[in-house]
């Protein structure tokens, strides 16, 4: 084989390369469909993807503190190769325990709620971003990019917030500072319990 003939077979080889990569690459102008002929399709359906979600999402403490409960709409873009971009959240339908949130004064309840609407926002992110490529919608047969809303449920049950204080007092008392005459007489243990509370729903 001469040199010619490997210079073509090689400029072939880049052509083809680059070729597949254009066709797998989405083109940062193309149109967003708020809905799709066919819309994107998480793998496994619908139950899979509320299953993916129940399994991987986790209660900020913060929230399951003040006892919130509902629905974080959370919207995104599926793209012409099924990845998953533009996550962001669209509304908060929530309510909290209000005697609980009334302990704090009323000037600083919104600056709470907002607090709290970003941890929700930023663990919702977490987990869409987490999952794998769905099946891209498509229109008039053309495999196109969609928008898609999802609500992600948060719904701590009484029991699960009993637990939560349980534990946070039980870390209170392990860092209880223990008078100079008591350490003296009394052996000291440290314990390696882990500070995170939140659920995995």
């Amino acid at each position: 084989m001469n040199k010619k003939t490997i210079i073509t077979s090689l400029l072939t080889v880049v052509t083809l390369t680059m070729t597949a990569q254009e066709k797998l690459t989405p083109t940062t102008e193309e149109k967003v469909y708020d809905c799709g002929e066919v819309m994107p399709y998480f793998p496994g359906g619908d139950r899979a993807l509320l299953e993916f979600v129940k399994n991987n999402l986790r209660y900020p403490d913060l929230a399951i503190e003040y006892g919130v409960k509902g629905r974080v709409i959370m919207t995104f873009k599926v793209d012409t190769i099924g990845q998953v971009s533009n996550i962001k959240p669209a509304k908060f339908l929530l309510r909290y325990d209000t005697l609980y949130m009334n302990r704090v004064p009323t000037g600083q309840q919104i600056a709470l709620k907002q607090q709290i609407d970003s941890l929700l926002s930023k663990e919702c992110i977490r987990v869409i971003s987490l999952m794998p490529r769905w099946t891209p919608g498509s229109l008039f047969g053309e495999t196109v990019s969609v928008k898609y809303n999802l609500p992600v449920q948060f719904n701590a049950t009484d029991a699960e917030r009993q637990t939560y204080f349980a534990q946070k007092n039980v870390q209170i008392r392990e860092v209880k500072v223990t008078p100079k005459k008591e350490r003296e007489s009394v052996p000291t243990s440290t314990s390696g319990n882990g500070t995170t509370t939140g659920r995995s729903l």
